[in-house]
């Protein structure tokens, strides 16, 4: 498939009724399934660019593994994205400047395609808003030495293989506690929680066009 012609698609595809918590819940942490609603008040909200575009000739996304650190997400496989700043007007700019503070990609408005359902995050209370971007193709990037660790290219095709899930054993040094939570294996790179979530329902939007 071109970049115009999955550009074409999910412009159309992400207009309908998403799949929300169908696809949500196959992928959440146990805990995420008891608590997967923002509260009224006290909650944050953050936003995600999901960019497609051409890698080595075939579509891949791109996500950033974050440094380790004393917090939450520490180490995780992430989209670059970050909390809303009180300058952006409007959740999309907090996704266009964030990924390019982290990664160095400026998003053109042209190249967005659609929103995906907002992901509700209960460790760290935010909402999380994902914002998807077709490019043409990806250029070098450059990571963010305090907020990226790796950046990753991974296969589109590859997202819609079943037999990339699996469960990872987490050991949450915060809670000190460890669980079992669903993952995507993408060789050595495992996405599990908040990114998995959205891309499984990503998965759910263009399995009906592959």
């Amino acid at each position: 498939m071109t970049t115009d012609a999955i550009r074409k698609f999910l412009s159309e595809a992400l207009k309908d009724e998403l799949p929300g918590d169908l696809a949500h819940d196959e992928m959440s942490p146990p805990k995420r399934l008891k608590n997967k609603r923002p509260p009224a008040t006290g909650y944050k909200e953050a936003a995600v660019a999901v960019v497609i575009g051409l890698h080595q000739e075939e579509l891949h996304f791109s996500v950033i593994q974050r440094p380790t650190y004393d917090g939450a997400h520490s180490g995780q496989i992430a989209f670059p994205g970050g909390k809303k700043d009180p300058s952006d007007a409007h959740l999309v700019e907090t996704a266009c400047r964030e990924c390019f503070e982290e990664i160095g990609l400026a998003l053109d408005a042209v190249y967005h395609v659609g929103k995906l359902s907002p992901v509700y995050i209960p460790v760290s209370g935010f909402e999380l808003h994902p914002f998807v971007y077709v490019i043409d193709a990806f250029p070098s990037l450059i990571p963010d030495e305090r907020e990226v660790e790796e950046i990753y290219f991974l296969p589109l095709i590859k997202l819609l293989d079943e037999g990339n899930k699996g469960l990872i054993t987490i050991e949450h040094q915060p809670s000190n506690t460890v669980f079992d939570a669903p993952c995507f294996h993408f060789g050595s790179v495992q996405i599990w929680g908040a990114t998995a979530i959205v891309l499984n329902e990503l998965k759910y939007v263009l399995r009906n066009r592959f």
